[in-house]
């Protein structure tokens, strides 16, 4: 059965990671501008990645916007076996978090 937690927790994570992916883009577009140096179209995408961005970070304070044992309760134990198949399930893990991580290193 899914909570009314569980959902919140899901569906702000599922638009934290739809912004990402379209930070990951927007700073892909803001490169390759700004290697033709076309500053118009480089402004244009870095104020989409800053948007995007903090779009991101609302989504992560939204998804966690309930108390501790919420959490430690009803979400955490969906992310360990045999809900997954590993130990240290994290977003971090993510493919799309690594992205991201690889164009802003």
């Amino acid at each position: 059965m899914t909570t009314h937690y569980l959902r919140v927790w899901k569906h702000y994570h599922w638009a934290f990671f739809t912004l990402i992916q379209g930070l990951s883009l927007a700073l892909i577009c803001f490169e390759r501008s700004l290697q033709k140096k076309n500053l118009k179209q480089a402004e244009i995408f870095l104020k989409a990645a800053a948007d995007m961005m903090m779009g991101s970070g609302a989504a992560m304070q939204l998804a966690g916007s309930f108390k501790r044992h919420h959490y430690d309760r009803e979400i955490r134990p969906t992310m360990a076996p045999p809900y997954v198949a590993s130990e240290e399930f994290s977003g971090l893990s993510s493919v799309d978090h690594a992205f991201l991580v690889s164009i802003l290193d």
